[in-house]
């Protein structure tokens, strides 16, 4: 069973609350706290060896639990405010901890961020942390908004984390600035703040790549209603570093997280974030320009449509089916 037929089974109730606007279902929750202004809710766990291979440093983990939340702000564009940490850790090993919280903070500093609570335990290691930001009353992005005739766009290159991934387990033929760039984005992901509160009035749905494109393109495609897409696989945006380290035919089935099961949790739900977003095409000028400072934008699917399926080089999505 995978985490959203479980989320599904056991966890989804109707809110009774009217102070929650959205609960379950999207990057983050939505809470009205004021008139003018809506709380965002995101949270993220890490635990080694499932989300993170074990030798990951820890500065590199401190930055990335960060990352990963934020990302999931950013796709809610929400800009944020504070957050909760807990850690669950074999022991209290100083030099560990010195280093985990550099990371930690060298990103909170970045974007303003106050550590304001949270727990400790001892045990294997777990990771996890809720970020708290803010939107104006009605402005947050959600999934759900996709229309018959939009255009899809992802912003950044895809595939690198999970490419990355290899590199780290040991699969051999990548130079050392290739590597080091995979790396890098498999462990440092940069959270895309500045994209999600630049898409607000241009996306009518937007989601962040965390489980591959096929997988969140399928929680927009659900979220929105029975639509389909139809994906040209030829424009995804690969880096010449992926595409230098394994060919331009498996760059593309990592952009698309055709993966196996062990990297799908080693990468799901840790925010290797690019964006995707929908939109209508009159838009195209702005994500392609400098309006709202994407210029690595690019269309992946065009002319999102009610109850249909789209075939394209191989890249079949039907309503929530991929």
């Amino acid at each position: 069973m995978d985490e959203f037929r479980l989320i599904e089974r056991f966890f989804r109730r109707d809110s009774k609350s009217s102070e929650i606007v959205v609960g379950i279902g999207d990057d983050g929750a939505v809470v009205q706290t004021d008139p003018n202004e809506h709380t965002i809710l995101v949270t993220d766990t890490m635990v080694s060896g499932v989300h993170f291979p074990e030798r990951t440093a820890p500065q590199d983990l401190g930055y990335k639990l960060l990352a990963v939340n934020l990302s999931d702000l950013a796709a809610m564009g929400a800009t944020p405010s504070w957050f909760l940490l807990n850690l669950v850790i074999p022991d209290a090993d100083e030099t560990w901890l010195e280093e985990f919280s550099t990371g930690l903070f060298s990103l909170a500093e970045e974007f303003g961020l106050e550590l304001i609570g949270g727990d400790t335990a001892r045990g294997p290691l777990c990771l996890s942390a809720t970020v708290g930001g803010h939107v104006k009353s009605g402005t947050a992005l959600m999934r759900n908004g996709a229309q018959a005739g939009d255009e899809l766009w992802v912003s950044g290159t895809l595939g690198d984390a999970a490419i990355g991934l290899d590199l780290v387990d040991g699969v051999p033929g990548a130079n050392d600035n290739d590597m080091d760039y995979l790396v890098g984005r498999l462990n440092r992901p940069i959270p895309r703040i500045d994209l999600g509160l630049s898409l607000g009035g241009v996306a009518t749905a937007v989601v962040d790549i965390s489980d591959g494109l096929l997988a969140d393109l399928g929680h927009i495609l659900r979220e929105s209603g029975a639509l389909g897409a139809i994906v040209d696989v030829s424009c995804l945006p690969l880096s010449p570093q992926a595409i230098g380290v394994c060919g331009e035919s498996l760059a593309r089935q990592k952009a698309l997280a055709v993966r196996s099961s062990r990297s799908s949790g080693l990468l799901g739900g840790t925010g290797i974030w690019s964006g995707l977003f929908a939109g209508s095409a009159r838009y195209a000028w702005d994500c392609r320009g400098d309006t709202i400072g994407v210029p690595s934008a690019c269309v992946v699917a065009r002319g999102v449509s009610g109850l249909c399926a789209g075939i394209y080089s191989g890249c079949c999505i039907c309503g929530y089916c991929c």
